[in-house]
């Protein structure tokens, strides 16, 4: 134990081997991995983050907050644990911590499409649909295959009554992922006037080819 604590290449060593067994599927042994880390190194704000998403896949949510929470004590900088508990504290409903900790992810990581449609969802949650709006948007520039970004773009026009927009959206959605069910159904819905029947029914129609739970 001695030469551990003098050494600190064995938490990295335990690090790794939590890394395997979570990618095994041993969650338990990945945990317990991850403590021995810290044990050795109890600023090691990976394992932290590490035992955070192992702890989440269990479903220990609290647990897992507390994890990615302690990452960000060692590391405020660290842009995947911010996204991860904001992930979290919206399934708490805390939003407006969880949009402190999506903006924070967004201005330390940019570059990533995922941040921006998640924040996107809270604020169309809290009824800030232009924000919302702008969001999911930035997504689409960062990732123009982002098949759920078009769809809850698509959803929150046709809330907004931007109709044609929704439909070009909607019909992006089912572009870029033809199993998208949902887009399907949707652009079904949206397609009210009666020159339009037969390709409203034809996306119904698809819906149900894809996901019988639509009949």
């Amino acid at each position: 134990n001695k030469a551990l604590s003098i050494n600190p290449n064995y938490a990295q060593a335990y690090y790794n081997m939590g890394n395997a067994l979570k990618d095994q599927g041993k969650l338990e042994e990945a945990i317990e991995a991850y403590t021995k880390a810290l044990s050795i190194k109890p600023d090691y704000a990976d394992a932290y983050y590490n035992m955070g998403n192992s702890l989440k896949e269990q479903g220990k949510l609290k647990e897992a907050l507390e994890a990615y929470s302690k990452a960000l004590s060692i590391n405020p900088e660290y842009a995947d644990a911010h996204f991860e508990l904001a992930l979290l504290l919206v399934e708490e409903e805390n939003f407006k911590k969880a949009r402190k900790h999506f903006e924070k992810t967004i201005e330390i990581n940019s570059a990533d499409a995922k941040p921006f449609f998640h924040f996107a969802l809270l604020l169309q949650a809290i009824s800030e649909f232009e924000l919302s709006r702008e969001n999911f948007l930035k997504a689409i520039d960062l990732d123009q295959n982002f098949a759920d970004a078009y769809y809850h773009l698509g959803q929150l026009l046709r809330d907004l009554e931007e109709f044609e927009e929704a439909k070009n959206n909607l019909e992006k959605a089912t572009d870029v992922d033809q199993n998208h069910t949902l887009a399907y159904y949707h652009l079904g819905r949206l397609l009210t006037d009666p020159e339009d029947f037969e390709q409203a029914q034809k996306n119904y129609l698809t819906a149900i080819d894809i996901d019988g739970k639509f009949k």
